[in-house]
């Protein structure tokens, strides 16, 4: 069967698109980052190609505090091309067993795939004040099979564990290991938390959508015997409630 001259027109489109990707110097992907993100995210000593190439750092900018990536190499799969997608392969870290992860872009589309990584632990105060005030330091692992939006939607699921984290308002140190439950749910992404281990005692559920922006509601609380020590932690949660327990309950951003 003959091929239709848009058949034609698309696959050209498509094998010159690759012959760019291919062709094009890493220095490409330093002013494509520079270009989209400006002055809050920058590559270090890019070097290859935009197909397949390599940086000695990645560096992203979170309220003014620097957070660096390194040894960040990075490959275009050919395959999803001819769907209209790009799958990045990315990983980065040096020594001991490096961080991987696919990242998909498409019409319309983004997600991951595939991802066992451990990401700066600045990350998930950024996007959660609430602790930005009450934690601190410890060790962020992200762990994916898949989680993706899809024309206007988002399925998926992705777990998130933020082990032996720190406050500088307290002399307990760590205060606990956490995890948080991501799940696409159409619209929306569904988050819960729950604390694995340690002295501090976290837990709730949230959500986020782009027209609501982020809610959460949940409580906090310490082991009896740590309580004196935790409780400038805890009271920045909310009042102190019955049996020792804080009230959490926060909403930013959205356009609703």
């Amino acid at each position: 069967m003959k091929k239709s001259l848009p058949g034609y027109l698309i696959a050209a489109t498509v094998l010159f698109l690759a012959m760019l990707l291919a062709t094009a110097p890493a220095g490409l992907a330093s002013w494509l980052v520079q270009r989209n993100f400006g002055s809050t995210v920058a590559l270090e000593q890019a070097e290859g190609g935009l197909w397949a190439g390599r940086a000695k750092a990645l560096h992203v900018m979170l309220s003014g505090n620097p957070v660096v990536i390194p040894d960040l190499t990075w490959r275009v799969r050919w395959g999803p091309l001819f769907k209209g997608e790009i799958a990045l392969e990315i990983t980065y870290g040096a020594g001991g067993k490096p961080s991987v992860g696919t990242v998909l872009m498409g019409w319309n589309q983004a997600g991951i795939e595939n991802v066992n990584a451990v990401l700066p632990a600045q990350l998930l105060p950024e996007m959660m004040p609430v602790m930005r005030k009450a934690f601190s330091g410890g060790e962020l692992t992200l762990r994916s099979k898949k989680l993706a939006r899809n024309d206007g939607e988002f399925s998926g699921a992705a777990e998130l564990v933020w082990a032996n984290v720190g406050s500088a308002l307290s002399p307990v140190n760590p205060l606990g290991d956490y995890r948080f439950q991501i799940t696409g749910d159409k619209q929306r992404v569904l988050i819960r938390a729950e604390t694995l281990r340690g002295a501090l005692h976290f837990a709730g559920n949230g959500e986020w959508s782009t027209k609501e922006g982020l809610r959460f509601t949940g409580s906090a609380n310490a082991e009896p015997s740590r309580r004196a020590e935790l409780e400038p932690v805890l009271n920045l949660f909310g009042a102190e409630g019955k049996n020792g327990i804080h009230v959490i309950s926060f909403r930013s951003g959205g356009k609703g």
